[in-house]
């Protein structure tokens, strides 16, 4: 079963267009990455995978559903959450905090019993914070629950937005360059824990990012973009292999593609 379908999208911006009757497949419970120059059109990919854009024309499908013209907030409840290219976050709010911010779309208590402060949001209260304490643990965040996420240094304020995404427990999972500005030790826990969601909790990712690091050696399939069209798909060796990706993207020289 596929998690998520793009058929023949494309979306324009007045003359320009972004992205040209794109369609490829993820399949549930892979590593998917969306690789290319930058401008070619992955982050809008992402946008309109989120609802942030609507696909001028074509289908976008998440577990065989039609979201192409949902609000972002249906699409989220659809069980997908994304992290972002800039590190988004408030920062004036402590890590456990940002945290449970993400995990309130699953509380299964309603206004009415939050209002009246029920034995149900009591539960749910205790619930989302022990759910919380779990994602700190897993990205290593453990120590720094009580502190300002402001005042955490880049890369984890990276692991933060991931937690954040993860608390909404998505069965889809899209990643916009997480990588970016990660130090090599910070890059290889952040495969670690990548691999992990995939195999012990069968969670689907969708990643857009740079670092071959990242890409050549966590993902199942590559689909790689040219000014807004799809190039090239395959394994990681196959894509790695392709003259036109490494005339366009990877450079001409193939030991450039490889994953250090």
């Amino acid at each position: 079963m596929n998690a998520l379908e793009l058929s023949g999208v494309t979306v324009r911006f007045g003359g320009l267009v972004a992205v040209n009757g794109l369609s490829f497949s993820v399949q549930d419970g892979a590593i998917h990455s969306l690789i290319g120059p930058n401008g070619a059109g992955k982050s809008t990919v992402i946008n309109t995978i989120t609802g942030l854009y609507a696909p001028t024309e074509g289908a976008v499908r998440v577990a065989g559903r039609d979201t192409a013209r949902l609000r972002p907030d249906q699409i989220a409840c659809a069980g997908v959450a994304r992290s972002f290219q800039n590190t988004e976050m408030f920062g004036e709010m402590t890590v456990i905090e940002n945290i449970l911010i993400g995990a309130h779309r699953q509380a299964r208590h309603g206004l009415f019993a939050s209002a009246l402060r029920l034995p149900s949001y009591f539960r749910g209260e205790a619930e989302m914070r022990r759910r919380a304490d779990e994602l700190l643990e897993m990205l290593g965040l453990g120590r720094d629950r009580d502190t300002l996420a402001s005042a955490l240094p880049f890369g984890k304020q990276r692991q933060l937005e991931l937690a954040r995404a993860l608390a909404s427990s998505p069965k889809l999972l899209l990643l916009d360059e997480p990588a970016a500005g990660l130090r090599s030790a910070e890059i290889d826990h952040l495969n670690r824990t990548l691999v992990r969601l995939r195999d012990e909790h069968r969670l689907t990712i969708l990643l857009v990012d740079h670092v071959m690091k990242v890409v050549m050696n966590i993902s199942d399939r590559i689909t790689v973009l040219n000014f807004g069209q799809k190039i090239a798909e395959g394994t990681p060796a196959e894509v790695r292999a392709d003259p036109e990706v490494r005339r366009a993207y990877l450079g001409d020289r193939p030991d450039r593609a490889r994953a250090s």
